[in-house]
């Protein structure tokens, strides 16, 4: 209950989710919070097992950034998800992986901004996750 429920579950996003059998556990607000997230990513989730799934940035940890790029075998949607594990700093940039322009979020409460050679990624909540698709 500490962490933003679009964090825990972005965490999961590109992976099994072991522990979603406790999604019993947790109150009928946080609960519908996730079926909004879970609807949202359903269709996803079948493009993201068919993608190159590449980390960026640094390894998860405490006080960083880190980011997931998934790109498609030929043609398709690129996607991007961001995370800010407890980093003191609000944004952080991230190279730009193709000829991207754009970063439409597709969840959480985050900003992207092109800048030269890459994005810079803004999120307000000390633990957060947004994703994005590129083009």
């Amino acid at each position: 209950m500490d962490y933003p429920l679009e964090y825990i579950l972005g965490t999961v996003l590109f992976a099994t989710p072991l522990y979603w059998g406790l999604i019993a556990n947790c109150p009928p607000e946080r609960r519908a919070g996730m079926k909004i997230f879970f609807a949202v990513t359903r269709q996803l989730r079948e493009q993201f097992a068919r993608s190159l799934v590449i980390p960026l940035g640094e390894a998860p940890e405490q006080g960083n950034w880190s980011a997931i790029l998934a790109l498609p075998p030929r043609e398709g949607k690129t996607f991007l998800a961001v995370y800010r594990h407890g980093s003191p700093d609000s944004d952080r940039r991230f190279d730009n992986p193709g000829a991207y322009r754009t970063a439409r979020r597709l969840l959480g409460s985050g900003e992207a901004e092109p800048v030269e050679g890459g994005f810079l990624f803004r999120e307000y909540a000390v633990y957060a996750f947004s994703l994005y698709e590129l083009a």
